[in-house]
């Protein structure tokens, strides 16, 4: 068992790498998988039961397994989240299909799948993608096990609406038999079997071998196609591959882009990102294989086949990019024991979200050179509740918190009036805390130049310092801010190349109003620069300041030294 189990897991583990080779297999042994297009028998509605039927069943029944009682009362304690979640699922990746359809110019069949991948639920890996990266795997579950739930009756209605443009006669009942027969059953059956034996040690142990099944499973299904239809995915030309990649990685970004515009925070950004451009091309490419409207247009089953794999491939990929960010974590505690070693004789970490905020004070209260700023930035207001914003301020008079920060606006992302505003109220609010409590403040600002700079000068008539991380503004603006005694943060970017609106900013203000800063992990200087960034990395911005300001790095470090200690007070 403890064998099978490891087998499991490495299929998990290697998803895209198993459904490529059996696919590049498969195109040039035909025969390999030709099996998996027998058909066994025909239902009611005319639809073919095949052996990929099976293998579709077989992969739902592996998700039913996962999922318990706890599940479901997701759907009632989270109403909001699985909302947006479904709607996003059932109009981004139909109405992106149909789009890129009218663009591309597909010609029919190939538009029918597509269209037909597009409304098809949430892929069944979408889940593992979500804990990998660190997404909200409740909420990934929620999407997924609400998108199937319903896709007996979205499917063939939002095929039968967008696909009308093709010459082809789309009925929605064969679809509707065929998801009921082929998803909800087995996931039903899955369901109960968990439900009933769920505590059953040996059930247990069986349990950890499907997700490598299911994984053969999805490997034979696009193995079944390519043996069918292998020869022709050239004929098709490039169109194919590129209709899949847009209308995938489109997916991504505004399933992505709806989540930050309903203020989810980071986790469940990611989560609603995957599972909207995930789809369940399995699915896909069952129905047109097996359903007989279909039959018509085997070429459908060509692109269902192509998203069924590359989808495998770019969840893995975009799953692996999300967790590069939290990368830092891993190591931490190794690099911030190592610091003094390099000479780093105060840091001040900056909470941007609440969780930073917490890990701050945590690494604060370990380790005596560093000291914590708290604060929520302007990308992560959804984090800004009451009970959070409590904890801030009650974290703020602690000896060890120095600012309030990250805060601020930020108009690059964030278009929508109403969000800029509450932006705005919140920073208002944060600035209100720092005064209360006698705190400077690390100010965030992007895109909105002249929002910050009106509500810094109102902060600076209420006796409150601060500095403009990571400044990105004019020469001219920053004058403003030091004639208000604010303080312009420089880091890593002032040693890019194309960075001349820094440079020139620096050789104007001069080093009595700079303040040194990483904005780790991000902004890493020349020579490392794509890398992670740490404290480590300062001597680099040092060295290329001292060389612009006529100095040396000596008197470099000592005045922002002093410039820092100025500024943040407590940091003893």
């Amino acid at each position: 068992m403890k064998a099978l189990q490891k087998v499991s897991k490495f299929l998990s583990d290697y998803t895209s790498v198993v459904v490529i080779a059996i696919a590049v297999v498969t195109f040039f042994v035909p025969t390999m998988m030709g099996w998996v297009n027998n058909a066994l028998f025909v239902d009611p509605v005319s639809n073919k039961f095949t052996c990929q039927s099976i293998i579709i069943g077989v992969i739902m029944f592996s998700m039913g397994l996962t999922l318990t009682t706890e599940d479901f009362k997701i759907l009632a304690q989270r109403p909001f989240d699985i909302c947006i979640g479904a709607i996003a699922q059932y109009l981004i990746m139909p109405f992106l299909a149909f789009a890129l359809t009218k663009a591309l110019n597909l010609p029919d069949g190939i538009a029918l799948g597509l269209i037909l991948v597009g409304c098809c639920p949430g892929g069944v890996s979408s889940n593992i993608m979500s804990y990998l990266c660190g997404g909200d795997v409740a909420f990934s579950v929620g999407m997924t096990t609400v998108s199937t739930l319903l896709s007996p009756v979205m499917t063939p209605l939002m095929v039968s609406l967008l696909a009308s443009g093709t010459h082809i006669s789309i009925k929605g009942l064969p679809m509707f038999v065929s998801i009921i027969e082929t998803v909800i059953f087995p996931v039903a059956v899955g369901f109960l079997l968990n439900y009933l034996l769920g505590k059953n040690k040996t059930f247990k142990e069986l349990q950890k071998i499907m997700p490598g099944i299911a994984v053969l499973g999805l490997a034979c299904v696009v193995g079944g196609v390519v043996s069918s239809q292998g020869s022709k995915f050239f004929e098709s030309g490039v169109v194919i591959f590129v209709a899949v990649f847009l209308h995938n990685g489109l997916g991504y970004l505004l399933g992505y882009g709806a989540g930050k515009l309903t203020g989810m925070n980071t986790a469940k950004k990611r989560t609603i990102s995957i599972e909207v451009g995930m789809q369940n091309a399995g699915l896909a490419t069952n129905l047109a294989t097996t359903t007989a409207q279909f039959a018509s247009t085997p070429e459908s089953a060509i692109i269902c086949a192509v998203s069924c794999t590359w989808h495998s491939i770019s969840g893995t990929l975009l799953a692996g990019m999300f967790a590069y960010y939290d990368k830092f974590k891993e190591d931490r505690e190794q690099l911030v024991s190592s610091l003094p070693e390099q000479n780093i004789r105060r840091v001040i970490n900056v909470g941007a979200d609440f969780a930073g905020c917490v890990d701050s004070v945590a690494l604060a209260e370990k380790y005596d050179y560093i000291y914590a700023a708290i604060g929520i930035h302007p990308s992560n207001i959804e984090d800004a509740t009451e009970e959070n914003l409590a904890w801030i301020k009650g974290k703020a008079s602690w000896e060890k918190t120095v600012a309030i920060g990250e805060i601020g606006l930020d108009y690059y992302w964030d278009k929508e009036p109403t969000v800029q505003q509450a932006q705005r109220e919140m920073f208002c609010r944060q600035l209100a805390l720092a005064k209360e409590m006698s705190l400077p403040v690390i100010i965030h600002s992007r895109d909105a130049a002249e929002d910050t700079m009106n509500i810094m000068q109102q902060a600076h008539k209420d006796g409150i310092p601060g500095v403009i991380h990571c400044y990105s503004y004019s020469k001219e603006m920053a004058k403003e801010y030091v004639k208000i005694g604010y303080y312009i943060g420089v880091g890593g970017v002032v040693t890019f190349k194309n960075a001349k609106k820094l440079k020139e900013t620096v050789a104007e203000i001069g080093l009595p109003h700079i303040v040194l800063e990483t904005d780790c992990p991000y902004m890493a200087p020349e020579p490392h620069r794509g890398t992670r960034n740490d404290s480590r990395n300062l001597i680099y911005v040092v060295k290329t300041i001292a060389e612009m300001t006529g100095t040396t790095p000596e008197e470099v470090e000592a005045v922002t030294w002093e410039n820092a200690k100025n500024l943040f007070q407590k940091a003893k």
